[in-house]
């Protein structure tokens, strides 16, 4: 990659975050100061923190017991009050809009592919109190992506700490991080089995390390089976108030508006297009990973250049085979990794 492209890269990931940063701010559509009824379910316990309660010692801690002391972080640096969250919730879903334009841009090797999969994600609009779920992940899959270019003991160490952050944020996050981390130890190219255990055996140590405090916090307040127990209960309580529920892609639940109803051919798409689009953004959000495995299964080489007349994925619109010279996507280390994770760098280096 040449010093021009990464300023153009750069530049790109700032102007992302600025237009993310005052697009929400200024629309922030929460109820109460911007901010919605869930997102004071775990602020609340943050400032309680500032009282000098303890979750699961003083209040029901469900599982995310870092949201709370970030939320009390906030007000003490920040100041006290509902502008400094909204704040640092808007500037950290702006940190991940940069980032997704960024792992969107290495992983493809296109500034437009980078810039589509930053616009999906403000399209999204996920809300304050969400952040973790696009952080965690932002912070954990280029780790992911240089254990498998060099599975170095700092590298492993690095993503055991952001798998037990996020399973401090909340911890299905961290199993995540966990699973992903299992399925990349196992599809290391070049590694024996035992060099497999070895990797597996000190990552889950260095896991089991990290939250050893949070865990004999728990065990001396209650137990960590009560805990446990109780955690799963509330999460299924949570799960019965508000089930899934498939809208119809017609269906907007306020009716069709005038605009729809009575406008012309470009000013009614357009009114039809807002009445759904929250039911169409759902069914495309369950649609992008069987997307993504339609397009690994059709790209088994992922243009790499050791096999340059592969079918790739990104090429269906220009034939099933297009030679490396003309794929885009092969200009991109990080292309390799989408077929075989371990594929040595030097082999995924394609034209400058």
């Amino acid at each position: 990659m040449n010093t021009l492209r990464r300023c153009v890269i750069a530049a790109l990931a700032v102007a992302i975050f600025v237009f993310t940063w005052l697009l929400r701010f200024n629309d922030p559509g929460g109820s109460f100061a911007g901010l919605t009824d869930d997102h004071f379910f775990y602020l609340a316990r943050g400032w309680q923190i500032l009282f000098g309660d303890l979750p699961v010692r003083d209040f029901v801690d469900h599982g995310a017991p870092l949201y709370y002391y970030v939320g009390a972080a906030v007000q003490v640096l920040f100041g006290r009050g509902t502008v400094s969250e909204l704040a640092f919730s808007v500037s950290m879903l702006s940190l991940c809009a940069a980032l997704t334009f960024w792992l969107s841009t290495r992983a493809s090797g296109s500034i437009l592919a980078g810039l589509l999969g930053a616009a999906f994600h403000v399209l999204l609009d996920p809300r304050f109190y969400n952040y973790p779920k696009l952080l965690v992940y932002a912070a954990a899959i280029p780790l992911l992506w240089r254990f498998t270019d060099q599975s170095t003991p700092r590298t492993r160490f690095w993503i055991a700490l952001v798998t037990a952050v996020g399973f401090l944020f909340r911890h299905d996050h961290g199993v995540f991080v966990g699973l992903a981390m299992a399925v990349t130890i196992l599809l290391l190219e070049g590694a024996t089995w035992p060099q497999r255990l070895r990797h597996a055996l000190v990552y889950g140590a260095l896991v089991c390390a990290l939250l050893l405090p949070y865990f004999a916090f728990i065990q001396f307040n209650g137990g960590v089976v009560s805990y446990f127990q109780q955690a799963s209960a509330w999460a299924e309580k949570d799960r019965n108030r508000a089930p899934v529920v498939f809208p119809g892609p017609f269906d907007n639940p306020d009716g069709v508006s005038d605009e729809a109803r009575a406008g012309g051919a470009i000013t009614g798409a357009v009114a039809t297009v807002r009445d759904n689009i929250v039911a169409w953004t759902f069914y495309a959000e369950i649609a992008l990973p069987l997307l993504a495995l339609i397009l690994l299964w059709s790209s088994r080489a992922a243009c790499r250049p050791a096999a340059p007349w592969r079918p790739f994925a990104t090429t269906w619109w220009r034939g099933r085979s297009t030679p490396r010279s003309r794929c885009r996507c092969s200009r991109s280390r990080c292309c390799g990794r989408l077929a075989a994770p371990a594929v040595p760098p030097g082999r995924m280096r394609g034209p400058s």
